[in-house]
């Protein structure tokens, strides 16, 4: 912590005024007061009182330097800033960082040129014909407030998981250790069974509603509300995300992308990495029920939760083993819930109170 004749600490400031004082004595902030409980507090309050209030100029000479370490720790952590309101920051040790999103419309799915681009890259091969249409049309969906989380979930935030449940640690793992230096990775080898589980688990041991997150909410993290390609933007950076142009050939580590490749929203990963699975049962007209075309449609489309029945989940988002135009924020694939893989994982979602 650097500290300038123009910036004087504003722990010292404030002893200098008087503020928080009692006659005859002088308090420290009450931002540091717990900290005076922890192990070296006497050391702390000899820092904090060395001066009278009358005293202008704080003058830290022959204080050991162990002591000034100690206060200017102490007053660095006092006076950090908050975090935003978006990131919520209360959570358990096991609970996996979320992000509020704010309620809204976003414009989901590709639009006819967007689709066309990704045909001409794959000299219209007849497998992505048939997953363009999956897309299509781009059409206006509306979200309430919910949160979404930060990255996907991690080898290590799994491992809790495992181990309080008693449940079946993945393919790849030895016992209920997962591979060495890979605890910040998403997990992977999960189907979308194993991934509920974790989110009823989460939401046992919490009391906060978790769960996959729809198609929808998946979305419009990743994209926000201009119907961009991708996270960061409409052109693809391979700075940006782990694809295959990457050549990591692996997970890595959530995050090592970030902030370049997060979303407007900040969620990272939402390109890349690993697939996702969503809670929506697939069904590749869905889209075309949403569209204003649709005779039956009543407004705008308001927090949908997908056909109710199905016999294969969405997953979103793209892995490491995708090229680019397999990573865009509208991609949607499907597979049968028990099915597991190298480059499929997770993340959580969070419905407000």
């Amino acid at each position: 912590m650097e500290l300038s004749d123009e910036s004087p600490s504003p722990a010292l400031g404030r002893g200098a005024r008087g503020e928080g004082q009692a006659e005859g004595k002088t308090e420290p902030p009450p931002a540091l007061v717990p900290f005076l409980s922890r192990r070296g507090s006497v050391a702390v309050k000899r820092i904090l009182t060395l001066h009278k209030p009358e005293v202008k100029d704080a003058n830290f000479a022959g204080l050991p330097i162990e002591d000034l370490k100690l206060y200017f720790t102490l007053t660095a952590r006092a006076e950090a800033a908050q975090p935003t309101p978006d990131v919520e920051v209360a959570r358990l040790v096991f609970e996996p960082q979320m992000i509020k999103i704010p309620a809204g419309k976003f414009l989901m799915g590709s639009t006819k040129e967007q689709a066309q681009t990704v045909l001409k890259k794959t000299n219209n091969d007849e497998n992505w014909k048939k997953r363009v249409e999956w897309e299509q049309p781009q059409h206006t969906v509306e979200l309430s407030e919910y949160f979404i989380g930060k990255y996907p979930v991690t080898n290590r935030e799994y491992q809790a998981f495992v181990r309080d449940a008693k449940y079946k640690p993945p393919q790849g793992w030895e016992g209920e250790q997962f591979p060495a230096e890979k605890g910040g990775h998403p997990v992977v080898n999960v189907s979308w069974e194993d991934a509920t589980a974790y989110c009823k688990w989460l939401s046992e041991k919490t009391g906060k509603p978790y769960h996959l997150p729809t198609e929808a909410e998946w979305e419009k993290a990743a994209r926000s509300e201009d119907g961009r390609v991708y996270p960061w933007g409409d052109g693809f950076d391979p700075q940006k995300a782990n694809t295959s142009e990457t050549k990591l050939g692996d997970t890595s580590d959530v995050g090592k992308f970030s902030p370049q490749g997060d979303s407007p929203y900040g969620c990272a990963d939402m390109a890349g990495n690993v697939w996702e699975w969503c809670n929506d049962w697939f069904d590749g007209n869905e889209y075309k029920r949403s569209s204003p075309a649709d005779k039956n449609r009543k407004g705008d489309v308001k927090d949908p939760q997908g056909t109710q029945t199905g016999t294969q989940r969405v997953l979103r988002g793209g892995s490491w083993y995708d090229d680019d135009y397999g990573v865009r924020s509208a991609s949607r694939i499907r597979s049968d819930p028990t099915f597991t893989s190298i480059d499929i994982g997770f993340r959580c979602a969070r419905s407000l109170p």
